[in-house]
């Protein structure tokens, strides 16, 4: 759930900045070509950017917004546009909701060519052209429901259930950034609001959010939400003072993966990994690679951070970790009686090095001395904890 809400952070900020600049400057004020420059140029730089990290999702998404951004501002009195953007303002919604729940795809990829496809397809459906045909061969009062804002309220409706209920699935700042964007658009069609601006706010918080996207993928490690190596290492480069670095390792890792799978395996780093999440004493978890974690102390001393690890390791030994049986169905067989649950628990503990800054070491020399540590705890008998001065 904290996920949840720091992957919406962001596109927040960014939403409630452009409420604040819609409410207390005067919009009007602002060149139109100028706001539509800046419409364009977020979208065209997004695009750019997924096409980059091989986001076919987002690119898609952007086209569509684009397009539809496009047809908003071409939008005359003309019967055939009103109608068109009518059709546009509950296909969107619908469309974005569908593309945030389908799977990633390479933008030149035969999946890339078919969703490319269908979304020609939605755009013509939406076109002016098309409706200036039907304006022709059929009277267009029988189309005034399109116009209904309860068809618009209810496709919205149903595009933000979805779109939350991906976020809360997945809490991924792109889920986030496409729930904000349908916000932005949604504000967009309100009366009294200006529909360029929220139109590139739409734009700015898909930016946003593959920016963010990309920094999580380069810096958080997938499997256990920790931040991951290269997050490490930057955050070594920073420390100064005096700090403690702490190196840990599960016991006995590659005998548990042998007897009870590679999927056991993950499943035990990410129970470790919400232990390590309740470490007090200012300690910053970090995954260092394969069972390994590293815990930064940064301001604090050997023998402040100490007790702490020692605590960690306790709560890790004692609490066994619950596996479901392999010969358990799934799902209950019909008609048979509540079976009996079966249940294997592993016992998982860890081993602590732990080494303190000295005189002028730099962090690499203190990371290498409580892996030194580390390899003391481990010969010496495992689950404990070995202390070194760096």
């Amino acid at each position: 759930m904290r996920a949840f809400y720091r992957s919406l952070l962001l596109p927040v900020l960014v939403l409630s900045a452009v409420a604040a600049f819609e409410l207390w400057y005067e919009v009007e004020t602002v060149p139109r070509d100028l706001l539509l420059l800046a419409a364009r140029t977020a979208f065209a730089l997004t695009f750019l950017l997924a096409w980059r990290f091989a986001r076919g999702r987002s690119a898609w998404a952007v086209v569509l917004l684009a397009a539809y951004g496009e047809l908003q501002q071409r939008a005359t009195s003309d019967p055939a546009d009103i109608s068109s953007l009518a059709v546009a303002q509950w296909l969107l919604p619908l469309a974005l909701a569908a593309n945030a729940w389908s799977q990633e795809f390479a933008l030149l990829s035969r999946v890339g060519a078919r969703r490319w496809l269908l979304l020609g397809g939605l755009v013509t459906a939406a076109s002016p052209a098309v409706w200036s045909v039907i304006q022709k061969k059929v009277e267009l009062e029988r189309w005034e429901t399109l116009t209904d804002h309860r068809i618009h309220l209810a496709a919205f409706s149903i595009a933000a259930v979805l779109l939350v209920l991906r976020l809360a699935q997945r809490s991924s700042p792109l889920e986030a950034g496409w729930l904000a964007s349908l916000v932005a658009i949604f504000i967009a069609m309100q009366p009294g609001h200006d529909p360029l601006l929220w139109w590139v706010a739409s734009g700015v918080v898909l930016t946003q959010a593959l920016v963010e996207g990309a920094f999580t993928l380069a810096f958080q490690d997938g499997l256990t939400g920790l931040p991951g190596r290269r997050a490490l290492d930057e955050r070594l480069s920073q420390l100064t003072g005096t700090y403690a670095i702490a190196m840990m390792d599960l016991d006995h890792f590659k005998r548990l993966n042998d007897r009870y799978g590679h999927e056991v395996g993950d499943q035990v780093l990410r129970w470790v990994a919400g232990q390590l999440r309740s470490l007090g004493g200012g300690g910053l978890a970090y995954r260092y690679g394969g069972e390994e974690f590293t815990i930064l102390f940064p301001g604090r001393s050997l023998q402040h951070a100490k007790p702490h690890l020692e605590a960690l390791r306790k709560q890790i030994a004692a609490q066994p970790f619950t596996l479901r049986a392999p010969d358990r169905p799934k799902r209950k067989p019909k008609g048979a009686s509540n079976p009996r649950k079966k249940a294997l628990s592993v016992r998982v503990t860890a081993s602590f090095g732990l080494a303190e800054r000295g005189k002028r070491r730099p962090p690499k020399n203190v990371l290498e001395a409580a892996d030194k540590a580390l390899y003391r705890a481990k010969k010496a008998g495992r689950n404990r904890l070995a202390v070194t001065q760096a």
